[in-house]
């Protein structure tokens, strides 16, 4: 199947500049921090073996299947986690760990007077795999789905929501265990750094050469050698292209079969003037 690419124009820097952030959820005080299940049995606990080791607490939450127990979910109501969160912070991180014999979908839901919206991107924790991974959601418009408005719903959020299941909350009942942690929240640096001449652009095409195949288009000024990096949004390198560019000769760059999801791209160009480097946010729908 086709996949379809988006700069985002405003998104340049550093990969090392693209987000910065704070922990909110911990758990390392013993406590909750907030996230709750409305007194359904059995409630979450804190329990030790969290991400940072054996002496890192974690929020542990268990579904039994049935009942007001039956469905793995917490909420938060918080100040911290409610409000105009457009204004607060651009992205969630959550470490997660499953502890249970079932596969699981996690996702975070935004519930306020103008409606709910849950996160297109998921955390998938394979079965019987108790290691801990980690995730960013990030809060834009083509990242979130359901009912309401984006701008409206995520101005004034009553209620945040953690879950298994599908785009369709509340999801399932199952009967499942999950460790949760870390639950950060990121801020997104939006400032433009092009080191060295300007002397390309770089756009998405919306229809790859190959099926499964993202592409870019390239368009040189100069004639030079260009190599392009590509990184996912958490900052772990995915792979290379590399070639000759030619001035004025639109060229086509094939990025290898990239899913679903926000990455990262650092492109440069190098020739008789020197070299020309960019890096900017990607997003292939």
């Amino acid at each position: 199947m086709y996949r379809y690419l988006l700069f985002l124009p405003s998104f340049f820097g550093l990969i090392s500049l693209t987000l910065s952030g704070q922990i909110i959820s911990d758990f390392n005080d013993g406590s909750n921090q907030g996230w709750i299940n409305g007194g359904a049995a059995p409630n979450p606990t804190v329990q030790l073996g969290g991400p940072d080791g054996p002496d890192d607490q974690y929020l542990r939450i268990v579904a039994d299947g049935a009942g007001a127990g039956g469905k793995l979910v917490v909420f938060n109501t918080s100040n911290e986690w409610t409000g105009n969160l457009l204004e607060s912070f651009d992205a969630i991180e959550l470490n997660a760990a499953n502890f249970s014999d079932r596969d699981l979908t996690i996702r975070f839901v935004f519930e306020g007077p103008a409606g709910r919206l849950s996160t297109v991107t998921s955390l998938d924790l394979a079965a019987n795999d108790d290691s801990w991974q980690s995730q960013i959601f990030l809060l834009e418009a083509d990242s979130l789905t359901g009912s309401g408005d984006f701008t409206s719903v995520l101005s004034n959020v009553t209620k945040v929501w953690l879950y298994h299941g599908g785009t369709s909350f509340p999801g399932p009942n199952i009967v499942a265990q999950i460790g949760i942690d870390n639950v950060s929240q990121l801020l997104e640096i939006s400032s433009v750094s092009i080191l060295g001449p300007d002397v390309f652009s770089l756009n998405p095409l919306a229809q790859p050469a190959q099926s499964g195949q993202s592409a870019l288009l390239l368009k040189a000024d100069q004639s030079g050698s260009f190599q392009l990096d590509v990184f996912d949004f958490s900052g772990r390198f995915i792979g290379q292209s590399s070639g000759l560019a030619s001035a004025g000769v639109d060229q086509r760059i094939n990025l290898f079969d990239l899913g679903p999801g926000s990455y990262v791209i650092r492109f440069s160009l190098t020739g008789s003037f020197g070299q020309s480097v960019r890096t900017q946010r990607l997003i292939v729908r």
